[in-house]
């Protein structure tokens, strides 16, 4: 039923985002933008597909600093 499925899911989530996290930390970045999640259930409660896109990019230690908007370049 539906618990099974938010189960299911909540266990897919977490192993598509560990994997994306070892990915872009195997490429050498400390962050993930732009993180996309999609589901869809093809098969009814007992399939499912879960696609996780991020963007891993290297931030030179500005992700743990707090940015202000006078940090960012006029166009």
């Amino acid at each position: 039923g539906m618990a099974n499925q938010e189960e299911l899911y909540s266990a897919a989530q977490k192993k598509a985002m560990d994997r994306m996290v070892q990915k872009a930390t195997k490429l050498g970045a400390d962050a993930i933008i732009g993180v996309s999640t999609n589901f869809t259930s093809p098969g009814g409660a007992n399939s499912m597909i879960l696609v996780i896109t991020g963007t891993a990019v290297i931030t030179g230690g500005a992700a743990k600093d707090e940015i202000s908007n006078d940090d960012i370049p006029d166009l």
